[in-house]
């Protein structure tokens, strides 16, 4: 099967939170939203704030020959990409408390499912940015069924976001400011994912 590409992979930094159940009730009984983690910040980044992340390494663009994702990669392999594209976000996410997986079975699971990744897939809405409900170890089909099918095939609009589950604090993203400030000025080198290869509003 063919890859699917994408221009943009983003990580939004706000973070998640439980919804708040307000008892309000329709015909059909209490909301199903109640049930999964929702977005602190759920607006669509801007263009401008796009070009913010990319500032501080929590997103990356490529027009030239785009991100390709394979439909076969499992969770290990698309883990492994994100962390090679955003080395600087892991290292801080792999000193963070982790989440422990209560459905781990380690007789019959690699040891990288012990652990709930530290962050999520996102769909896009419109204006809004949403949880894919219902999925902690993303794969590439899992990429494919929740984002691209159905939709259209324009590389230059397609882009996946993330969150991560818990907030990056402000002082945390100052000091990745100051890092790719003295890198140089300009853009970040687009990267190029092949089969063999296996890194404002939102931070407030």
């Amino acid at each position: 099967m063919t890859p699917h590409s994408e221009s943009h992979i983003v990580f939004l930094p706000c973070g998640t939170m439980e919804p708040e159940d307000n008892g309000s009730m329709d015909d059909s009984g209490p909301s199903l939203a109640y049930l999964f983690p929702v977005i602190w910040c759920p607006k669509a980044p801007s263009t401008a704030d796009i070009s913010r992340l990319e500032a501080l390494g929590l997103a990356h663009t490529n027009f030239r020959n785009y991100f390709q994702f394979n439909h076969d990669w499992d969770f290990p392999q698309l883990d492994g990409v994100l962390r090679s594209l955003f080395p600087t976000l892991f290292e801080y996410l792999d000193t963070q408390e982790k989440a422990t997986n209560y459905s781990y079975s380690s007789s019959k699971q690699d040891a990288c499912y012990k652990y709930l990744p530290p962050y999520h897939l996102c769909v896009k809405s419109c204006r809004d940015v949403a949880i894919a409900s219902g999925v902690d170890f993303l794969t590439g089909e899992v990429i494919y069924t929740k984002v691209k099918a159905g939709k259209r095939p324009s590389h230059d609009d397609s882009e996946i976001f993330f969150v991560t589950h818990d907030k990056i604090p402000y002082s945390v993203l100052e000091q990745w400011k100051s890092c790719t400030a003295t890198k140089g000025a300009g853009k970040r080198k687009a990267v190029y994912i092949s089969d063999s290869d296996t890194d404002g509003d939102f931070a407030s």
